[in-house]
């Protein structure tokens, strides 16, 4: 039996294990831990007549539902992601060392972020250095915690999108330093 907000969620929130399939092993990771919140945005931004109702079916609906339903809301939503890291880059300028991006980059190595892991940058950065607590750990590590603690939520995803961006497209297709690279996104 299915739930109200699962009937009326989009016809394309229910196709994301279809989505998933066939995708590499860390993509399908990061959409598997992101899916609450991409059926959560997609429930509340696809248009009210594509939505499942109590006297209109989820079958129904799915056979009703063309791919424009849910991809104008996923283009809109990815207009306002790059708005936000436009806005978001100038106030991270300056704010980290090369020697600490390096940190970052070696700790996640190739990961995508998925929304709950940006509000633990730096507890997995004391993880994977083998540190209990940044506050046991040397002075140049807890400054970076400190910072890494202080970001905004759009801070820190801004990070986490400049992390992702030079591991995929600048060292490994672009062939650049992560310091070439995040001069092209205008952060230094």
């Amino acid at each position: 039996m299915q739930t109200t907000k699962q009937k009326t969620m989009p016809a394309a929130a229910h196709n994301l294990t279809a989505i998933q399939n066939g995708l590499p092993f860390e993509v399908e990771q990061a959409c598997i831990c992101s899916e609450s919140y991409i059926r959560n945005y997609l429930s509340e931004h696809v248009p009210a007549h594509i939505r499942a109702t109590e006297e209109r079916e989820l079958k129904d609906v799915v056979e009703s539902c063309d791919d424009r339903s849910f991809e104008v809301p996923a283009f809109l939503a990815a207009g306002r992601l790059d708005w936000l890291l436009q806005q978001t880059r100038s106030s991270l300028s300056g704010l980290l060392s090369t020697q600490e991006v390096a940190m970052l980059l070696d700790c996640y190595q190739g990961d995508l972020f998925f929304p709950d892991q940006l509000g633990h940058i730096a507890s997995d950065l004391c993880k994977h250095l083998g540190v209990e607590s940044f506050l046991s750990s040397g002075r140049p590590l807890a400054q970076l915690t400190e910072k890494l603690i202080d970001l905004t939520a759009s801070q820190r995803l801004t990070l986490a999108d400049a992390l992702e961006q030079a591991w995929h497209r600048g060292m490994k297709q672009e062939n650049k330093s992560p310091k070439e690279f995040f001069a092209t996104l205008g952060r230094r």
